[in-house]
């Protein structure tokens, strides 16, 4: 097993490849567009993106008129990034963000908020982590708010070559490696690739994580891929995924 890498250092080093106002990276196409649906109705709601990286979730969400958004990440430089761009673009004063390492992270004001996001966040932690964040998810919601996140498919490492689109080189297997962490790498339209990490979890860890910090509902569970306007879109980027599980997307109720 290779070392762990270190997640603040890779996205201090990478956070101008990550920095896009539209549509660059393949999971926002095949992942963000679907956390938006799930997000709606987002007009007035405040928001928490944690792990938000440079802000483009945040900002989409300030297009769609929602209410207080504040991002949190591990990244000092995506947080620089995601401040930068957030002035430029529109000087909008509803989104905040800080650096913050979410594994030890506690909020000064104990703010509610409509919706918690986590989008590609907890992939990056292992099921003790995750389930620490998830608690402090459960706190941070107002009655009836609503938790949205999303991972890789726990099935993709085992799934894919090493190559162009989208991969996670799996060192172990689907039981003897939880809470082992993959390198991976996925691709932005422009054919540039960026690193990304997956520290790999089952459905059934998901499920355990939610129950222990207090979610008491069942989620409801999407199984993302490439959609036939994917392939309308860049038949020869997006052609290599279909029919593959990439990403799952959870909804759940406080």
């Amino acid at each position: 097993m290779t070392a762990p890498h270190d997640t603040r250092q890779l996205y201090d080093q990478s956070a101008a490849d990550w920095r896009r106002n539209q549509p660059m990276l393949l999971s926002d196409y095949t992942a963000r567009p679907f956390v938006m649906n799930l997000c709606a109705p987002v007009q007035g709601r405040s928001f928490l993106d944690l792990g938000c990286g440079e802000g483009y979730v945040s900002r989409q969400l300030a297009d769609l008129q929602a209410g207080a958004i504040h991002g949190v990440d591990l990244s000092a430089e995506m947080i620089r990034q995601a401040h930068e761009q957030s002035t430029s673009v529109s000087g909008d004063t509803r989104l905040t963000y800080e650096a913050g390492d979410l594994r030890v992270w506690c909020p000064e004001l104990k703010q509610k908020y409509d919706v918690v996001l986590a989008v590609f966040l907890f992939n990056y932690l292992t099921s003790q982590e995750m389930t620490r964040v998830l608690q402090l998810a459960f706190d941070s919601l107002r009655p009836e708010g609503t938790l949205i996140f999303t991972v890789p498919h726990p099935l993709l490492p085992w799934l894919r070559p090493h190559e162009f689109p989208f991969y996670f080189d799996a060192d172990a297997g689907y039981f003897s490696g939880l809470n082992r962490q993959f390198q991976g790498q996925i691709w932005r339209r422009d054919r540039q690739a960026v690193h990304v990490q997956c520290v790999h979890k089952r459905f059934s860890d998901y499920f355990e994580a939610l129950r222990t910090a207090g979610f008491s509902g069942l989620p409801e569970v999407h199984e993302l891929t490439v959609t036939d306007e994917h392939l309308r879109i860049d038949p020869e980027f997006f052609t290599p995924l279909l029919d593959t599980p990439l990403h799952a997307a959870f909804r759940i109720q406080r």
